[in-house]
């Protein structure tokens, strides 16, 4: 994604946990946390990523207990509305990296076909 938008794009990203009872242990968490994928190496220490927890089994479960379901929904309501309070927080990326992504893609495209076109002519 940030060979496409740019590095600027890092400080946008949040972890949002579904199906995950709110807890902190959620196994999203575990799988980012894992030295051999490369989310550390692309967002650095996860630990600096917000992370949202929603309970979408709620929304899907009919064998639940009414109370318990009404206080998941009201955690899930919450919770959304932090989330969607945060993003709306966010600071837009500029956009000239991305411009600049593009530009030297389109650049490097064009050479690439000139070489070829080259080659076609002189060695075929």
């Amino acid at each position: 994604m940030f060979s496409l938008f740019g590095e600027n794009l890092k400080k946008n990203f949040v972890i949002i946990s579904t199906f995950s009872d709110f807890s902190s242990n959620a196994p999203i968490i575990d799988t980012l946390k894992n030295d051999k994928l490369p989310f550390n190496e692309i967002f650095g220490d996860i630990k600096n990523l917000p992370i949202f927890y929603f309970n979408n089994n709620v929304y899907f479960n009919s064998n639940r207990k009414y109370i318990k379901e009404c206080l998941d929904i009201e955690k899930n309501d919450m919770n959304f509305k932090d989330f969607f309070y945060y993003l709306s927080r966010l600071q837009p990326p500029s956009l000239e990296d991305t411009k600049k992504i593009f530009r030297n893609k389109i650049k490097i495209r064009e050479q690439i076909n000139d070489i070829k076109w080259y080659s076609d002519i002189f060695f075929n």
